[in-house]
């Protein structure tokens, strides 16, 4: 087996039940024991599934041989033949009776290629995801820092303030500026920070979606008592345009909504939350009306770029980005239906994305076919917000990740996009965790003190020969590699990268990673890969987190 280092594992993801790892390790067991392209183990996929009169998935065998014994090989996930042959045999014989019919239509079975293999994913029936699956994976790069200011990817702009102005945030970015200045310098900074020339290199180093942070105001509805300037919306749509050249998909993702969702800087305004306050009309009914203009938004960017000439190009659209783990999940819940119904109102294809939310496992029988079609869950996956990981060596990134969370996006109940990851082990970048705020990992961190890991010198300098030594640059890729592979694993959708670049943040510019090798061009182009879940977990079943009291990072994205 190839070596690789493996991706870090978000402080607020949740582990696999007792239940699924037993599931996932009886779904490895039969993976390992296939030996030709003939179909699984027939023994062990008896044990998983109760036998159902007539239905050779859940008892594959007759004397031995599959009952499909069609040439379906040829097109087979590599390392997973059977998986080709339960795929084949679904398609054709999910509805052939009452009985099959009333049994995987329940389970959300609609005869779609993402409906089967939801549904083999989640009974243990492991079958990573492959061109033949009528999709490729998606490599990715975030577009942040452009039309949503967070001051640790574009400290420049965040420097001319004086500290005592708290300047932390785009809300006071133009609060402060007053709003012609601010107009101002934010033209300037949409109209450089991403070019066509990012593009072009983008598409050159294999990327094939971004994912693109915008704020509530982009349509222009912009309110009393709201610092915002209008003008963004004309660069989104120039860069559209490149993206459509390259034919490289955009996701877009509501990262500020109004009153914010998360309290973080990166929804636009630090502090508290108020995205889900209710009111009451005239009538005594509870409303959310921040939650309803949300809604207005998601709209507005649906109805607009699902016409020509953006139409296609837009693939995905993220309802929005991170809620905090204390909005109740209910509310939560019903802003992503809700959401669902506006958006397919418009677009009867385009992918909805909803977020997890700080609480990966809670959306077990939520939003499933048929009744809802091309959902998938977005989780962040970070290793860099609590001392305990931050202690790590590489190796002990590599077992977390390969006994964790691998697993965890291979057989996620809803189809997983990893839409934020990075290559920083540290949290070492200037105001990672906020203007003004130093490091846990060097003990600078004056909202969490604790005793330094490391020092920081040199990681954001990459002329430092003592940090950026060819070692280090080699553990990056292996890092960044096997984080590429993992995610692109089972059902697994694929990734995005935080972030395509950032002024003073090595560990976390895509197109600096690649400049200097530690990034592969093109993405595809891996030399190692991160360890299958079932060669991981024959040594040692997945593991829950052992640092649960910092469940969500103070320096969220």
């Amino acid at each position: 087996r190839l070596d690789a280092a493996c991706f870090h594992a978000r402080n607020h993801k949740v582990a696999l039940s007792a239940l699924a790892a037993v599931t996932l390790i009886l779904s490895c067991v039969s993976i390992v024991s296939v030996s030709s392209a003939d179909g699984p183990s027939a023994k062990v996929l008896d044990e998983i599934l109760p036998p159902v009169d007539g239905d050779p998935m859940n008892s594959p065998h007759e004397s031995g041989v599959l009952l499909n014994p069609t040439e379906i090989s040829k097109q087979s996930y590599p390392g997973y033949p059977q998986c080709q042959d339960r795929l084949a045999w679904m398609q054709q014989n999910w509805n052939s009776t009452d009985a099959l019919y009333q049994k995987y239509h329940s389970a959300g079975v609609d005869g779609s290629v993402n409906s089967i293999l939801n549904y083999l994913n989640q009974h243990g029936l492991y079958c990573p995801t492959a061109d033949d699956a009528n999709r490729k994976p998606i490599h990715g790069v975030s577009i942040g820092g452009w039309l949503v200011l967070e001051p640790w990817i574009v400290p420049s702009l965040f420097e001319q303030f004086d500290p005592a102005d708290n300047v932390v945030d785009m809300w006071k970015f133009c609060e402060v500026l007053g709003p012609a200045e601010c107009q101002r310098q934010l033209n300037h900074h949409y109209d450089t920070f991403l070019t066509l020339e990012d593009v072009t290199s983008l598409a050159e180093g294999g990327i094939n979606h971004v994912r693109i942070p915008v704020g509530y105001w982009i349509m222009g509805d912009i309110r009393a008592g709201e610092p915002w300037v209008p003008g963004a919306l004309a660069y989104l749509q120039r860069a559209m345009h490149w993206f459509k050249k390259y034919d490289i998909k955009v996701l877009f993702d509501l990262h500020c909504a109004p009153g914010s969702q998360n309290g973080f800087d990166n929804s636009g305004r630090k502090g508290e939350i108020h995205w889900a306050d209710p009111s009451v009309d005239s009538s005594g009914n509870t409303f959310y009306p921040n939650i309803d203009r949300s809604l207005t938004v998601i709209e507005g960017l649906v109805s607009l770029f699902s016409l020509e000439p953006f139409q296609g190009t837009v693939k995905y659209i993220e309802l929005v980005n991170e809620a905090f783990i204390t909005i109740p999940i209910d509310v939560v819940k019903s802003f992503y239906t809700r959401g669902y119904e506006a958006v397919r109102r418009l677009d009867p294809t385009i992918g909805i994305v909803i977020g997890d939310s700080f609480r990966f496992g809670a959306w077990q029988d939520f939003m499933y076919p048929p009744n809802y079609n091309h959902v998938y869950i977005d989780t962040h996956i970070y290793q860099v917000f609590d001392t305990y990981r931050l202690s790590m060596t590489t190796a002990q990134h590599i077992d977390q990740t390969c006994n964790t969370n691998l697993p965890e996006v291979a057989v996620a109940p809803l189809s997983t996009i990893v839409g934020e990851f990075c290559g920083a082990m540290n949290d070492c970048a200037q105001w990672l965790n906020g203007y003004g705020s130093g490091a846990r990992y060097d003990g600078t961190f004056a909202s969490a003190p604790n005793p330094a890991i490391g020092s920081c010198v040199g990681y954001n300098d990459t002329s430092n020969k003592d940090v950026w030594t060819p070692s280090y640059k080699a553990d990056l890729r292996r890092y960044v590699e096997a984080q590429m592979d993992a995610y692109e694993s089972g059902s697994a959708m694929g990734w995005f990268f935080w972030n395509f670049k950032t002024e003073r943040a090595p560990q976390w510019n895509y197109l600096l990673g690649v400049e200097m090798g530690w990034i592969p061009k093109p993405a595809s182009n891996k030399r190692s890969r991160a360890p299958r879940s079932e060669e991981v977990l024959l040594d040692s079943p997945p593991q829950t987190s052992n640092n649960t009291a910092s469940a969500v990072p103070t320096g969220a994205f």
